[in-house]
């Protein structure tokens, strides 16, 4: 009978996690309206590492300031449309299109908005519990402005590389931008411990995900989870730009 319930509960949790899919920025899983912001939600679940992981899309309607705050989750905010006021503490930027703020458990962000500003925010929680402490000591909360991120080509396109480090819920978290020239695959499908986002900036692709082809356009969420074997190719005219970040 143990056993039984063991399987259960092993079932039910491989069932909660968040679904290697593409999720289409125009129809959200759920989505709802406050005071300020349509609120598009894409998934809220679990991960192999995460406990609680939630992916959402704010679309501003006023003009005003917003305030972001945790006590237990990390928060990632990254700027897809406008230009939006951040305060954090010991930095206040206005950044544009692609710029992002990582916020520690505990942290606030203060956020100026005009109407038309859209945002990501992802939220999430370690398994095996926060370390504050592992976040300060590589550099807690941090802005990263779109326009001070060096520009590096290759044969396949070009990079833009934010950040490379352990995080209050991540042991590592690492995010780049990759631009990807027309016909292009990135490489062939591969697999590994961390799970992936890709978040489709600009163009249309497709994506060998676990051996079923997919596609996406700009706004589109790719989620790879761990060891979901993939790989991304230019399907457009033009080169396509997206967001690629690993966490575990």
């Amino acid at each position: 009978m143990k056993n039984l319930l063991l399987l259960f509960l092993l079932g039910f949790n491989a069932q909660a996690q968040v679904a290697s899919v593409v999720y289409d920025f125009e129809k959200p899983t759920e989505q709802s309206f406050n005071s300020k912001a349509e609120v598009r939600t894409f998934f809220n679940s679990s991960s192999r590492d995460f406990e609680t992981m939630e992916m959402e899309a704010l679309l501003f309607q006023k003009r005003g300031s917003f305030k972001i705050k945790s006590r237990e989750l990390e928060q990632l905010v990254i700027v897809k449309k406008g230009e939006v006021g951040f305060s954090i503490p010991k930095s206040n930027r206005i950044m544009g299109p692609g710029s992002i703020a990582l916020l520690m458990p505990g942290d606030k962000l203060n956020l100026l908005v005009n109407p038309g500003d859209q945002i990501y925010v992802m939220k999430y929680k370690a398994r095996e519990g926060q370390s504050l402490s592992r976040g300060k000591k590589n550099g807690g909360s941090f802005l990263k402005d779109w326009e001070e991120q060096t520009f590096k080509t290759h044969d396949k396109g070009g990079i833009r590389n934010f950040y490379n480090q352990p995080t209050a819920a991540c042991q590592r978290m690492e995010m780049h931008v990759s631009n990807l020239n027309p016909g292009i695959k990135s490489h062939e499908p591969h697999t590994h411990r961390a799970a992936e986002i890709v978040l489709m900036i600009k163009g249309k692709s497709e994506m060998e995900l676990d051996g079923k082809i997919v596609h996406g356009d700009a706004g589109d969420i790719y989620f790879l989870g761990s060891e979901v074997p993939h790989a991304i190719k230019n399907i457009d005219d033009e080169p396509i730009q997206y967001f690629a970040y690993q966490f575990e």
